[in-house]
């Protein structure tokens, strides 16, 4: 470890004690050493000197510990923003626009998406397994496609109405994971999902797939959303002896480690997050331009309640459409924007739509560049989300057009020429270049993306959520089941230190056994109960083995069920495993191999013991659990003998037999029984006699 260099170690007195005493040697004929001879003056004007230098280069500023923290790769976490799911209950079909707001109490929430709310939301589903009309659509604790899936199961979910044609629409399901062991979460798809489904509806004549899906279920092992849209009407058909309008969900694949089971569904479930923007901005690139008419649509709450801005994006460039024509449609909430397109050397590339209620509209403006370095720039809130946060700067020439800006970290990095900025959350500041480390702006500087959030404050409690904007309460029901979670403040430079520690303890490439161990357990999707690296010379006695291989023995959990490493496990993991495999070390998945223990006994118990048969019992499965986890346990018949004599229950043991079924298992002449190195124990039937001594 390099050592700690400490360079203010003197102080004052020290110093000037120190040069006082070297006056002798240096100049003899210097005597006088009193605080009112010129030269002790001009030492403690040096002394105060030599030490406030040492105070300042024993320092770190906070600017270096930022640069230290990003030559380790570590960035300081900003500010993020609650999410929650929100159920609602309207008494017709209605469309929640993308902004728009709900409260729990002042808090802010916004929609996510467009959200098509259904009237009466699912009102029963149909497993095909049992054929069985389930009503309601919570506490079901349903198989998805029965106890045992198979490709071609089919589950469905029943409505009072028909669905309407063309319009995003999305089924929430809420899955069981209330297992012993938790499944590793996903942050992204699956590279070999264990299963895949289509979604279908009755178009009158066949059950025919959605125009567009997408599962966030990877197939009914998570809770998550089913996103799809009708290429046309849904017809109404008889399911089962059932009459009404039905989505049909079809297993198309499967390799299931457990069945999926349904808790609930729900078609009315609104995806929140806490934010309340104040300044929206969205970018189309699907714009029409028909004889020189440039016309675009968008279906946000902020563009069709607030001010708009447009611009049209040539060579880099955004120009500002000064005239246009807004049609709002408040039935569809979609608004459609029309102008006379310029005739410029460069075609159109995009349309940027900014928007602002009415009563923010002024906040669009930050400042003016005025070309001189260190530029800044108050927002007077530091409850600004940081990552939806940018602005633009009003470049010179004849037609007004802007330059969008890039947002960066810090200024180490950037030019004289880069169009950078920084933005301090923690002090609500925004921050421009010194012209040698990122440009100084000159000319309006407009935002056009602002919001606030509160951060960790906005992970409210269950049913906190509880009205939309200008709602009361009983007007449209609305309430979060669950809290709203994933809200965090901006790190503090200490935290963020304290996180690169844990970090860089973490090894990046698998080394040593117990990093493929930690690595292959938290393999994402998967269900993982155990796993072990084989050493080799172990594994020699199963097979030849080189030095370059890594043997891992896998157990999934299957809920006491016995089965084999899948093979889309094998895959996952070893996906999951690829980038941190050292070069040259090959790896080798094992499957657990159950070894079952068959117990008779005959034992006999002292008659003042009630319950002796059952302690009898628990002792003897608590042996066999304590060695369940274990990959080629060994098992001393004298322990298990040992720990049922030892109970006070028990007067003595006229007999303990065990018969083991399973390969590979080794015996000693004492009674010890030793494992494959990828045995693990697996209690089977168990025979007691008991008789009551005298």
């Amino acid at each position: 470890m390099l050592p700690e260099l400490v360079l203010d170690n003197e102080n004052f007195e020290d110093i000037m004690a120190e040069a006082r005493n070297m006056i002798i040697s240096l100049y003899p004929e210097w005597t006088d050493f009193n605080y009112h001879d010129p030269g002790i003056t001009l030492i403690e004007l040096f002394s105060w000197m030599k030490e406030s230098q040492q105070f300042f280069l024993d320092q770190i500023s906070r600017e270096s510990r930022e640069k230290y923290l990003k030559l380790l790769g570590i960035r300081r976490r900003t500010k993020a923003p609650a999410l929650s799911l929100v159920l609602a209950v309207p008494e017709e079909d209605v469309t929640v626009l993308e902004g728009t707001r709900l409260y729990a109490g002042e808090i802010c929430f916004e929609a996510t998406c467009r959200k098509q709310l259904i009237r009466d939301d699912v009102t029963g589903c149909i497993s095909g397994e049992n054929s069985r009309y389930f009503l309601g659509k919570e506490d079901l604790h349903l198989p998805l496609f029965g106890e045992k899936p198979e490709k071609g199961n089919c589950f469905y979910f029943g409505f009072s109405h028909g669905l309407p044609a063309g319009e995003p629409l999305d089924l929430y399901l809420n899955l069981f994971d209330g297992y012993e062991v938790r499944r590793n979460p996903l942050s992204g798809p699956m590279p070999f999902p264990l299963a895949k489904v289509s979604l279908q509806f009755f178009d009158g004549k066949i059950w025919k797939k959605t125009a567009w899906f997408q599962d966030e279920t990877e197939g009914g092992i998570v809770s998550g959303r089913l996103l799809f849209c009708l290429s046309e009407t849904m017809k109404e058909t008889e399911v089962f002896g059932e009459r009404g309008w039905f989505l049909r969900l079809v297993l198309e694949e499967e390799s299931y480690d457990l069945p999926p089971i349904l808790q609930s569904v729900s078609a009315n479930q609104i995806p929140l997050i806490q934010l309340e923007r104040i300044i929206e901005q969205r970018d189309q690139k699907d714009f029409e331009l028909v004889s020189g008419h440039v016309s675009c649509a968008l279906d946000t709450m902020m563009a069709l309640n607030g001010r708009n801005e447009l611009y049209c994006k040539r060579a880099g460039l955004y120009y500002r459409v000064t005239d246009f024509t807004k049609a709002p449609d408040f039935e569809t909430g979609i608004s459609r924007f029309q102008f006379q397109a310029p005739i410029p050397e460069q075609e159109i590339e995009e349309i940027r739509m900014v928007n602002a209620m009415a009563e923010q509209a002024e906040r669009k403006f930050l400042g003016e560049g005025t070309g001189f370095p260190y530029q800044e720039y108050a927002l007077d809130n530091i409850k600004v989300e940081y990552e939806s946060f940018q602005l633009m700067v009003r470049t010179e020439g004849p037609l007004p057009c802007y330059l969008p800006w890039i947002k960066v970290s810090d200024f180490s990095g950037s030019g004289p020429e880069d169009n950078h900025y920084v933005l301090d959350g923690e002090k609500g500041l925004v921050r421009f270049g010194d012209c040698i480390r990122g440009r100084a702006p000159k000319g309006e500087i407009v935002l056009t993306s602002y919001g606030e959030t509160l951060g960790r404050k906005g992970n409210v409690k269950a049913y906190a959520i509880n009205r939309f904007d200008g709602m009361e309460p009983e007007d449209v029901p609305v309430y979060n089941r669950d809290n709203a979670a994933g809200g965090q403040d901006e790190e503090t430079l200490e935290e963020s230190f304290l996180r690169a520690a844990q970090e860089l303890r973490r090894s990046e490439t698998a080394v040593s056994g117990q990093d493929y161990e930690r690595y292959v357990m938290g393999t994402p999707g998967l269900l993982l109960e155990n796993c072990k690296v084989i050493p080799a010379e172990l594994m020699r006695s199963m097979k030849d083995v080189s030095e370059t291989e890594v043997n891992l023995v896998v157990k999934p959990f299957l809920a006491g069920r016995e089965k084999s490493l899948s093979e889309c496990y094998k895959k996952n993991i070893l996906a999951y495993l690829e980038p941190y495999r050292m070069v040259g070390r090959k790896l080798n998945l094992l499957s657990p191999r159950y070894i079952t223990f068959e117990v008779y006994a005959d034992i006999v118990l002292w008659p003042h013991y009630m319950n002796g048969e059952e302690q009898v019992r628990q002792a003897l499965s608590a042996y066999f659990s304590s060695i369940y986890h274990e990959f080629g346990a060994m098992l001393q018949y004298s322990d298990l003998y040992g720990t049922l004599d030892m109970l006070e229950c028990v007067l003595q043991i006229n007999s303990l037999n065990l018969d083991v079924k399973g390969t590979g298992v080794g015996r000693s002449k004492d009674g010890t029984i030793k494992l494959p190195p990828n045995g693990v124990v697996r209690l089977g039937e168990v025979q007691y006699l008991f008789t009551v001594g005298e």
